[in-house]
């Protein structure tokens, strides 16, 4: 989403633009501890569809998409193998 905000905002010279340009460097944030579903209600207030993971220090330990959330609360089918 980030990126369609970015475009919608600057237009074609948003392409020129680093990843470190474009990020954001206050991401929205959830304590590995968390419980997962508490995760995707924090990602459905914001309307968002991921969160970095932290510890206690706030080190990132990684990122969560909401898909990896559906998958693990069983609300999204899982992939079906490919024959």
């Amino acid at each position: 989403m980030l990126l369609r905000r970015l475009l919608e905002r600057q237009g074609a010279k948003a392409l020129d633009k680093t990843a470190g340009d474009a990020m954001n460097r206050s991401p929205k944030t959830v304590s590995a501890g968390e419980l997962a579903v508490r995760a995707l209600d924090a990602m459905e207030a914001v309307k968002i569809t991921s969160l970095v993971v932290v510890d206690e220090a706030q080190a990132v330990l990684g990122v969560i998409h909401l898909h990896d959330l559906l998958q693990a609360l069983e609300i999204a089918p899982t992939p079906r193998p490919q024959p």
